[in-house]
């Protein structure tokens, strides 16, 4: 099982992706396949004020953030669009954000703890 982290470049080029490999000709998503759409994701959060008002608004990303959990190898074509954020995500699946760690220390070596606990 992988859990993968993609960056599109709009919601529209995500419809494209899912219909051509994710779905059957029902527009089902095929078995082993789970989707989150985040949407756009915040890089810099709004400041607000004491009494609550937005002094300089959020910077958003200007790409279509999706997280997908496969219990089979990916297609070839999402490989050039994964993202590996460090630190505080946007999204998880509950329960293995373990998955995502070994994606992220699979992509990344230097990044893995220097212990000899091994991520599951």
């Amino acid at each position: 099982m992988r859990y993968l982290k993609y960056e599109m470049a709009s919601k529209n080029a995500f419809e494209t992706l899912k219909n051509n490999h994710l779905v059957d000709d029902e527009g089902n998503l095929l078995q082993g396949i789970h989707v989150v759409e985040v949407g756009d994701i915040v890089k810099t959060p709004a400041v607000v004020d004491e009494e609550g008002n937005i002094t300089t608004p959020a910077v958003m990303s200007k790409k279509w953030a999706v997280d997908i959990l496969w219990t089979e190898e990916p297609p070839a074509v999402f490989e050039a669009l994964e993202k590996y954020p460090k630190g505080q995500v946007a999204h998880t699946f509950a329960g293995i954000e373990n998955l995502y760690k070994k994606e992220l220390h699979r992509k990344f070596p230097e990044l893995k703890p220097n212990t000899d606990e091994e991520i599951l």
